[in-house]
């Protein structure tokens, strides 16, 4: 009789799989804590986002929602004085796992996070 050799799990693989599985957990912490700290019928406040990773399509995340192995591969620049070292608000990560970071401004991504602002084309990113 041969031993059984087990597949891989494909799903547990990668940043896109990193990043759903954080995000899952953070609904699911959310709904678990949602009568102290959110009101009643308030939506997840990331749904956008865990819709897409759910629906397997490119998805735009806050830098620190990235795994720290990831982190130390993002680009770096100086801050003004050259004390500071400012990294990437946004990355944009493909079900593929390519990454490319986003210099957006804070206030279209406030307006993107609560779906005040549809944004679904990337390119002009």
């Amino acid at each position: 009789m041969m031993a059984r050799i087990g597949t891989p799990r494909v799903d547990s693989a990668g940043v896109y799989a990193a990043l759903r599985h954080h995000f899952e957990a953070d609904l699911r912490l959310w709904e678990a804590n949602g009568s102290r700290t959110n009101r009643q019928g308030v939506p997840f406040p990331r749904q956008r986002i865990l819709d897409g990773l759910r629906a397997g399509e490119t998805v735009n995340v806050p830098f620190g929602a990235l795994p720290s192995a990831v982190r130390f591969a993002a680009p770096t620049r100086k801050g003004r004085l050259g004390l500071a070292t400012i990294y990437p608000p946004r990355a944009i990560v493909t079900p593929l796992d390519r990454i490319s970071w986003s210099d957006d401004d804070a206030g279209r991504l406030w307006l993107e996070e609560n779906g005040e602002v549809d944004v679904t084309d990337y390119r002009d990113l």
